[in-house]
């Protein structure tokens, strides 16, 4: 989470920087193109993965390319020497793509990040990644993309819930995954969130291993923050995974109550869905919203 993140203040003004460069105002959704040039980069071509064009590719490119072919799919390159940024094609939903371009440009606007090329893979770019200046060009990224705080002021007008997620999603062209760290990370209200794999895994009563776990400011402040969690969440601890495993078909909602840092039990709401990859959930400590935005999420294949 940024705020536990001890280079906050330069992924800040990094960001903010480039977003008063690329004169974004207030488009939605980020102008990924104007923030590119802006860097003073530009699109490469697709055809760079391919393996006939790393062969006949500059020495200090093909080496870094090279490095990490090995360890899974490339998802992006920046050659610092051309200026280019490429995402491979092989990645069709905008949202990621947006989000690989914009974490080269981290790269690229993040002082001390200056070897001539870099290439990133599935394992460089995952959110719990242990190397520093990969968490920084992630985390840049996604503060160009929610142009910072302007994410979390339209978020404030929607009351809670997953409906209100996927719709600005929709509205910032992110990834709900994205759009869902985002709004839990930066919420006024009670909120965390967990990710996770939606196979059961063989324990002595059903369990979800977790993947991710992020809360709000205010979470923190009544209950345990879920990264403290197990990794492997048991129904017979967690209830509620007896209902959200469930969200693969439909979204899920469930309602009970939890206990806060003081053991005393208070009302907890779920949401859970599927994103076709992992469980996405939301909980937070319900509360009367006044003149907030109602987004209901159904589902396509929701009964």
């Amino acid at each position: 989470m940024l705020r536990d993140n001890e280079n906050c203040d330069e992924i800040l003004r990094a960001s903010r920087s480039i977003l008063l460069r690329a004169e974004v105002g207030d488009q939605l959704p980020t102008p990924v193109e104007d923030v590119i040039a802006a860097a003073d980069l530009t699109r490469g071509d697709d055809d760079v993965f391919a393996e006939e064009t790393i062969a006949e590719a500059p020495a200090y490119l093909r080496k870094a390319v090279r490095r990490l072919m090995g360890k899974g799919k490339i998802h992006a390159i920046l050659d610092r020497r051309r200026r280019k940024v490429h995402v491979n094609p092989t990645i069709t939903n905008e949202g990621r793509r947006r989000f690989r371009a914009l974490h080269e440009v981290g790269h690229s606007i993040l002082p001390g990040q200056n070897s001539p090329a870099h290439a990133d893979n599935t394992s460089t770019l995952s959110p719990h990644t242990r190397i520093i200046w990969e968490r920084d060009a992630n985390q840049v990224s996604s503060e160009i993309l929610f142009q910072q705080q302007r994410f979390s002021e339209i978020a404030a007008e929607y009351e809670v819930g997953l409906g209100a997620v996927v719709e600005l999603a929709e509205m910032f062209k992110t990834s709900i995954h994205a759009a869902l760290r985002r709004y839990v990370e930066f919420h006024r209200s009670p909120l965390a969130a967990v990710v996770l794999n939606p196979s059961p895994t063989k324990a002595p009563s059903l369990a979800l291993r977790r993947d991710e776990a992020i809360c709000s400011p205010r979470w923190e402040k009544h209950f345990e923050r879920p990264d403290c969690w197990p990794r492997l969440l048991e129904a017979s601890t967690f209830p509620w995974i007896t209902t959200v495993r469930h969200a693969d078909d439909a979204l899920v909602k469930w309602e009970g109550s939890w206990p806060d840092r003081d053991n005393e039990m208070l009302p907890l709401r779920i949401e859970a869905m599927s994103n076709h990859y992992k469980l996405l959930v939301l909980l937070w400590r319900p509360k009367r919203q006044v003149l907030k935005r109602r987004r209901e999420l159904v589902l396509p294949n929701a009964a």
